[in-house]
């Protein structure tokens, strides 16, 4: 079965998270990377990062550093992003063996007068050619100084951004055409994006370039808006999902993902880490 990784959004704390990890049976922890914030000491929080992994017997991680440059106001610094983004591929690559960055290629893309809720007006909807283009610039740097460690640049399909759906996160990978860029498949975040459900046959593009998958659910309410879910608790049934990348022969991780921090987040944890290993074991059964 592929390994299951807990994301930051359980806990409150990176030591609580890794502790959590340990506790659950997560193989793997997902959090933000060191450099993320330019105030940040790269070399030290990948020192911390370390010594929890350690301390707490956690075989991997993934890390995220999203990326705001396509705008007008942030494409003139972005040669500072990319400096900075190196020196965390480095670090990461040394001190912790980190083989897998998810990223996002841009800033949000939000129309004057537009709410950042109304997905389907932001993002891909909103880019104009000169977005495309940065994008494309941008990652393909990214995509460069990341080879050089062996990394591999998961993007995430999230509303806002210029990959919010499948058809034009295929766009951007086609246009950037490095082999180590590949999809973090985040389901709802495409469900809010087309306010409805995703046909599987819409995202089988996307499923043989998926290196990176976020796992979460939710629930939409009845008058507008939506209630963020455990993995089982929504809308979305991931079984087929699954069954179809394991059919893929998908080799990445499932990362459970839970950004609402309400409730009890240890239960949160505990049941939808069980939910998930009985939906890999019924998937490979159906195979």
């Amino acid at each position: 079965m592929n390994q299951i990784y807990l994301h930051r959004s359980y806990t409150t704390t990176p030591e609580e998270l890794f502790r959590k990890a340990w506790e659950y049976g997560f193989q793997g922890i997902e959090t933000n990377a060191p450099g993320l914030n330019p105030a940040d000491d790269i070399s030290q929080g990948a020192d911390e990062l370390a010594r929890l992994k350690e301390d707490w017997f956690v075989q991997g991680i993934v890390l995220h550093f999203p990326m705001n440059l396509i705008t007008d106001d942030k494409w003139p610094d972005r040669n500072a992003t990319f400096d900075r983004m190196g020196k965390a591929f480095q670090t990461a690559s040394k001190k912790l063996d980190v083989k897998v960055f998810n990223t996002m290629a841009a800033g949000t893309l939000i129309p004057p007068g537009n709410a950042y809720t109304n997905y389907a007006k932001n993002g891909s909807a909103a880019a104009n050619e000169t977005h495309w283009e940065r994008a494309v610039e941008m990652l393909k740097t990214a995509c460069d100084l990341a080879a050089e460690y062996h990394i591999t640049l998961a993007i995430e399909t999230h509303g806002c951004l210029i990959h919010d759906l499948p058809e034009p996160t295929m766009k951007l990978l086609n246009l950037v055409a490095k082999p180590n860029l590949k999809i973090n498949l985040d389901l709802p975040n495409m469900v809010l994006s087309r306010d409805n459900l995703i046909p599987l046959a819409e995202l089988e593009p996307l499923l043989p370039l998926t290196g990176h998958v976020h796992l979460k659910n939710l629930r939409m309410v009845i008058g507008g808006g939506y209630l963020l879910e455990g993995v089982g608790g929504g809308i979305i049934d991931y079984k087929p999902l699954l069954q179809r990348l394991q059919a893929l022969g998908y080799k990445g991780k499932y990362s459970l993902e839970f950004p609402g921090r309400y409730g009890d987040m240890d239960k949160a944890v505990k049941t939808d880490i069980e939910f998930v290993k009985k939906l890999q074991l019924d998937a490979f059964g159906n195979l």
